[in-house]
């Protein structure tokens, strides 16, 4: 627990008020509602993640303050097509219809029919999911 929990709250009210993303916001109520009182399994039910992230928050918060609960800069997952290749799916799905590459009887671009062009022309498989 933080010494002189009341300026601490303060901090994180003006912290919840100014946050600029839904997580940043969610990251300063788990810990609010922590200096609170509240069990990290009550917070994990409020905000509706796992107690282990609660616990990971309250950890950082402990370590390094507000500055703790900083959201870290994450670029996703590596691009499976090259840039040319991107351009060319474009120019396809822009200029032909799925029955002119090959798919009998298609003729509107779905993700499913999309994906499996890629695999078939490049190699990357893709899920719809992503």
């Amino acid at each position: 627990m933080m010494p002189n929990h009341k300026d601490e709250i303060e901090k994180l009210s003006t912290a919840m008020k100014e946050a600029k993303s839904k997580r940043a916001y969610e990251r300063y109520q788990a810990i609010y509602l922590h200096l609170q009182g509240y069990t990290k399994g009550e917070i994990a039910t409020i905000i509706g993640r796992s107690k282990k992230t609660i616990y990971n928050y309250i950890h950082a918060y402990a370590q390094r303050g507000l500055d703790g609960l900083e959201m870290k800069y994450s670029p996703g997952a590596p691009r499976r097509l090259t840039p040319e290749q991107e351009k060319e799916l474009a120019l396809i799905i822009e200029h032909q219809l799925p029955v002119d590459v090959g798919f009998e009887a298609k003729y509107n671009w779905t993700l499913a029919i999309i994906a499996e062009l890629i695999q078939q022309k490049w190699g990357p498989t893709y899920t719809l999911r992503g």
